[in-house]
């Protein structure tokens, strides 16, 4: 069985369109593109997580590898629900 899954557009007024294109605050890019150029722009950048349960320490580069690498666990595991759910 196929889930539907809603899509909701909101219009944004064109006077606000375009004053957020002047400041550079919109653009066309996808939210995942905007974050992988900026980790890519300083990859050696330390990053770290203050947490008493899940310290971590490292760089942006390493934040974008386990991003990728949790992508793509995640297509995987979506690819094994669909072949599942297929043989039902």
């Amino acid at each position: 069985m196929e889930r539907k899954v809603a899509t909701v557009t909101r219009t944004v007024p064109p006077v606000l369109a375009k004053r957020y294109g002047a400041n550079g605050w919109w653009t066309h890019l996808a939210i995942g593109d905007l974050l992988a150029r900026g980790l890519a722009k300083a990859p050696q950048t330390r990053f770290v997580v203050h947490s008493a349960l899940r310290p971590w320490s490292g760089t942006f580069a390493d934040i974008e590898l386990t991003a990728r690498r949790l992508a793509a666990g995640l297509r995987e595991l979506r690819a094994e629900i669909a072949a599942r759910r297929a043989g039902e």
